[in-house]
This record gives C-alpha cells, sequence and structure tokens, in this order.
C-alpha cells in the first residue's frame, strides 16, 4: 500500500518564520529612514537657526543724516541680539522679524520717522532711514520778557504733526521759523506739543512772508492762546496778530494792502497790526 505523510505544518510553520524575519527587517527599515529623516531634519535646523552661515554680518544704512550711522547699527545689534525661543537669537537671518526690528528701531530713535529693514541673504541686512523733518523750534520761555529780549529755558525740534521729538539748542533756530510758548503747559518728548493745523498755518506764513515782504523778517511767532487761535509774529521793531483758524494767505494780502496803502512810510512807527478780524486790519502806530 501505498504511504501518505502531512507536510503542511511543517510548512506553514517555516513560513510564520520567514515572514517573521521580513517584518523585522520592514521595521527596522522603517527606524532607520525615521531617523534619516529626523537627523535631515534636526540638520536643517540647526543650519537654518544655529550655524554661523546665516548669522548676520553686515548690515548697510541708508537715508540719514542726522541720527548716527554707529548708533543705529548699535541699536540694532541690540535687537537683533535678544533671545527667541530660548535657544535662538534674532541676529539669525532667518529669525529676524523685521516687523518687530523696524517698530523697536522708531522707538529707540524719536528721530526717525519711518525705517525699512530688509534681508539680503545669507548674512546681510539692509536698513533704509527716513528721518522726521524739522517743522519748527518751539522753546519755552524763562521768564516773561519783552519782544526785545527774549530769553528761553528749553527748546525742542517739532515735527509737521506737532510732535515734540527731540531736544534742540538754544542757540539753533537761524534758518527754522521758532515759536515761544506762552502757555506755560509742560512739553514732554514724543508727545503732542502743537497741532497740526497751527504747525501747517504758521509754517505757511512764515514761507509766503519772505516772498511777499523781502526786506522785513519774522524773528519769532509768540503762542500765548491756550487753544492755538492766535499766533503773534514778531517782525523788526513790529508785530502782526494772525488769526490761525483763517485763511493764511488772505491774512497776507489783508497785511500787504494796509502796510502799502494805510502805513505806507510810517512802518518804522508801527507797534502792530491786527488781522484777527476776517477781511480787516487793525493798526497802531507808536
Amino acid at each position: 500500500s501505498m504511504a501518505t505523510r502531512n507536510y503542511s505544518k511543517s510548512y506553514q510553520g517555516s513560513s510564520f518564520g520567514f515572514s517573521k524575519r521580513k517584518n523585522r527587517k520592514r521595521l527596522i527599515f522603517k527606524v532607520v529612514i525615521a531617523l534619516a529623516f529626523l537627523g535631515v531634519a534636526l540638520g536643517s535646523v540647526y543650519f537654518f537657526t544655529l550655524s554661523r552661515f546665516f548669522q548676520i554680518k553686515n548690515i548697510s544704512v541708508s537715508g540719514n543724516d542726522y541720527v548716527v550711522t554707529g548708533a543705529i547699527i548699535t541699536g540694532f545689534n541690540a535687537i537683533s541680539g535678544e533671545e527667541k525661543y530660548l535657544l535662538f537669537k534674532n541676529d539669525n537671518i532667518n529669525l529676524l522679524d523685521v516687523g518687530i526690528a523696524e517698530k523697536k528701531m522708531m522707538e529707540a530713535f524719536p528721530r526717525i520717522e519711518e525705517v525699512e529693514i530688509s534681508k539680503k541673504y545669507p548674512s546681510s541686512v539692509k536698513i533704509l532711514i527716513k528721518e522726521k523733518e524739522i517743522s519748527e523750534i518751539l522753546c519755552q520761555e524763562k521768564n516773561n520778557h519783552t519782544e526785545k529780549y527774549i530769553e528761553t529755558s528749553k527748546c525742542f525740534f517739532i515735527d509737521k504733526n506737532g510732535i515734540a521729538f527731540d531736544e534742540a539748542a538754544q542757540t539753533q533756530g537761524f534758518l527754522i521759523l521758532k515759536i515761544l510758548d506762552r502757555r506755560n503747559i509742560d512739553i514732554n518728548l514724543n508727545a503732542k506739543a502743537l497741532s497740526p493745523e497751527f504747525v501747517e498755518f504758521v509754517g505757511i506764513i512764515r514761507k509766503n512772508f519772505k516772498n511777499i515782504f523781502p526786506g522785513d523778517n519774522i524773528k519769532w511767532f509768540i503762542l500765548d492762546h491756550p487753544a492755538q487761535r492766535e499766533a503773534t509774529a514778531i517782525v523788526d521793531g513790529w508785530k502782526i496778530v494772525f488769526d490761525t483758524s483763517g485763511d493764511p494767505n488772505r491774512q497776507l494780502f489783508v497785511l500787504k494792502e494796509v502796510l502799502e496803502k494805510e502805513v505806507k512810510d510810517q512802518k518804522n512807527l508801527l507797534e502792530y497790526i491786527d488781522l484777527r478780524v476776517n477781511g480787516r486790519a487793525y493798526y497802531k502806530l507808536k
């Protein structure tokens, strides 16, 4: 008779052992791939955030006249040297938040009106500065002197928005309009000291006054009205009272008319001309 033997069990056992070895190899392969990806990821993080390759090394500054370049670079380095996320610093060009850096630069330098920071890979930064333009110099008076002798205690640069953004030397201002403040109020840096409308008005008056009356010179504007509705211009030996809520050019037109048709050759006897009534002028001789 023919003998038969069942090998299916031993075959199945053998197949299972092979399958386990195959799965183990797959698992090891996956672990190796995962570790490789992790290594690449960590290496990329290190390369882009911690390596010296992307560390900011070159800083160029342009557009500044008053603020010293060295001070701007020092200020930027202080901002870029701040720690970020414990391990990292802003001195890496990839981690530098341009918006925050620009805001901090403007806070550190009140003289700056606008700043634009641009990244130049791999390790350079360009800083473009726009400084505030000086519209006027506002000075506080030591004591209430006469218009012939004015002594000031402290002066400030004023921008077009009426912000006192920096202290000014009392000797400055021959080419810049000077305003004597008699309101008896405190003036603080980086705070509004004058209304933009007042700044614009006296600026127009001074500019056009030079064109209309080349032989005369406004030495000071005196501000003593709390609401800044009036401004008194001190000219050579006489003064003009303006209404700052009115049209500056119309008031200059009226001034020209009264000087030419009424005062004529008596200008050296003038004490004041009052232009606060619309379209009219009142004057007084000494």
